[in-house]
């Protein structure tokens, strides 16, 4: 059985390299979750020992989890700008939201910024952010962000898919979050890392062109999303399919095959060679 920070599919000769798309469940994860998709399958809303025991398990995750707890456009580094944002409030406006961490780049966008202006614009406004992409990998601190609404996912951070209202494998992925979070950050960055020097080493002078912010602190350590020139990505992913998993575009488009809004709106040149991480 792998040890935590050693992800279950290390072990099989395919490198998967597609986290954003979805990630593997930790061990200890389905540890926790199987009594309940076994033996322990009352109601929690029961007054019997079959529901006490599953209420007692979600009381648990909600205190793990817990614990570890407007269009406008981008610029050329996938960053939106606070006052852009502000500007588009108007006194009609009752819902901004957006997004924490791109899923494409890794932009991590400044909503701590742009929740200080929307309160100076009254308390009709709310904001939302979207962190499905970001728990797991970096910080989120709901209070600091100051934000009123936050959208997560299991299975962005090694919790089963749809597992939204399965508050047991959820609760003990943040946990993992909140003890692992930032040696498993560490780890991340420093891979990512390697692997974008190797890459821009392997190819000739400007063949290899990186998406997203320049600083490392404005991208999620274990995004790296690259365009190499006269390179399709998708033949690419073909021939190495038996030995990688990666993405040519991000799961929830289509397809891959054309460039996104997102890396549209960056600026990104089709003809540079097509998008792939």
């Amino acid at each position: 059985m792998p040890q935590l920070g050693e992800p279950l599919l290390q072990l099989r000769s395919c490198v998967y390299m597609d986290y954003n798309g979805t990630t593997p469940i930790w061990p200890q994860v389905a540890e926790a979750m199987l009594p309940f998709l076994t033996d322990h399958f009352g109601n929690p809303s029961s007054g019997h020992v079959y529901g006490q025991k599953c209420k007692a398990a979600v009381e648990l995750a909600r205190q793990q989890g817990q614990a570890s707890f407007t269009a406008v456009g981008v610029d050329a580094e996938g960053l939106v700008d606070p006052e852009a944002v502000l500007a588009a409030v108007t006194r009609d406006t009752v819902l901004v939201s957006i997004m924490h961490s791109n899923n494409e780049v890794g932009s991590l966008q400044p909503i701590a910024a742009i929740s200080a202006g929307l309160r100076k614009a009254g308390p009709q406004v709310l904001l939302h952010t979207d962190a499905a992409q970001s728990l797991g990998k970096v910080a989120v601190d709901v209070e600091a962000l100051g934000v009123d609404l936050l959208t997560l996912v299991g299975h962005k951070l090694g919790a089963p898919k749809g597992v939204a209202a399965l508050w047991v494998g959820l609760g003990k992925a943040a946990e993992i979050a909140r003890l692992e979070g930032a040696a498993t950050a560490r780890h991340m960055q420093t891979m990512r890392d390697y692997m974008q020097q190797r890459l821009v080493a392997a190819f000739p002078e400007g063949r290899v062109r990186v998406n997203g912010p320049s600083g490392p602190d404005l991208r999620l350590p274990n995004t790296l999303s690259i365009s190499i020139a006269g390179l399709s990505a998708a033949a690419a992913l073909v021939a190495l399919a038996d030995k990688l998993a990666a993405s040519a575009g991000a799961a929830c488009h289509s397809s891959g095959a054309s460039l996104s809004s997102v890396l549209r709106a960056m600026g990104v040149d089709p003809t540079f060679g097509a998008v792939w991480w």
